[in-house]
């Protein structure tokens, strides 16, 4: 099978760290360029053996509301690697192949799913960013999903400091969440450092903003409703995205790889997986031109 991502240049040297969040006990692969890192380690009563969120420049305290930002707020401030990005233990950006699930780790993962120095070097010799595929949602649009499921007054007020901070911006979000239906889950990325550095700027001057005028109201929500910054951060990535594409960054998109523990389950994944690429190709649609999909808009 190809590469999901074709056209690819001589690679160069560089420096790449890409941080695996975990909260508990797991596997974790073997590889030079993925760093195991302890979330929210400075309110965790855990001792994973693993470097923590709570060293240098840091908020791991706010890991209860902030999710995996902690990690990729330190990733930001403590880190100068030329590609940086963020993973979850038993989730990942496959690099390599169509699948979207795996069962079980193995010696083989990394270079199985492209997880590995050089192909990363390849890949940015050609993008500036990589996110997983948008997910779509069945209940209108973001703005009615989150309505949904979350609390909209939190909504409202990010478009207003949106509007207030980066007037530039306000439509464009407006649009995202208004008419779109569709965001990045899981709020992993991977992308050269002066952008990675840029996009977490832009985010958490929002979020902290946010931060002062909910989070009395927040810590009275039960513990799922108090991950609030995250939920929006999935949300809110589309909006500087869309705005950095206009000014010509070239960002690709990998399937999010998922661990699925149960066998039959994944079993029944894989064979539907391949039923479809059998239809894909009996109907002439190539490879070539599904790869298309990762390509800059």
């Amino acid at each position: 099978m190809k590469n999901i991502i074709s056209n690819i240049k001589e690679s160069t040297h560089k420096s790449i760290k890409i941080c695996v969040c975990y909260h508990k006990s797991f596997y974790i692969p073997n590889s030079e360029v993925l760093y195991p890192i302890h979330a929210g380690k400075a309110c965790s009563s855990l001792d994973l053996g693993l470097p923590g969120d709570n060293t240098g420049d840091n908020i791991s305290q706010k890991n209860p509301y902030f999710c995996e930002l902690t990690v990729l707020y330190w990733l930001w401030k403590n880190d100068n690697s030329d590609i940086k990005g963020l993973f979850h233990y038993r989730r990942f950006l496959n690099l390599k192949t169509y699948d979207t699930k795996f069962y079980k780790f193995s010696k083989k993962f990394c270079s199985k799913y492209g997880l590995e120095r050089n192909r990363i070097e390849e890949l940015f010799n050609n993008y500036d960013i990589i996110l997983p595929f948008s997910s779509h949602s069945n209940e209108g649009t973001v703005y009615k999903n989150y309505q949904k499921h979350h609390f909209s007054s939190d909504m409202d007020k990010t478009l207003d400091i949106i509007k207030d901070k980066y007037p530039y911006m306000y439509e464009e979000a407006l649009r995202i969440f208004m008419r779109e239906n569709s965001i990045y889950q899981a709020n992993m990325i991977v992308a050269k450092r002066d952008l990675f550095n840029e996009y977490s700027d832009w985010l958490f001057s929002i979020l902290f903003e946010l931060e002062k005028q909910i989070q009395p109201e927040v810590l009275k929500r039960e513990e799922y409703q108090k991950r609030v910054y995250g939920f929006l951060s999935e949300r809110l990535t589309a909006i500087f995205i869309n705005y950095k594409q206009k000014q010509g960054i070239k960002v690709a998109n990998a399937p999010l790889l998922i661990e699925d523990p149960k066998f039959g389950r994944y079993i029944n994944y894989k064979f539907n997986h391949l039923v479809r690429n059998k239809i894909l190709m009996c109907f002439g649609i190539k490879k070539e031109k599904w790869e298309k999909r990762v390509c800059p808009k």
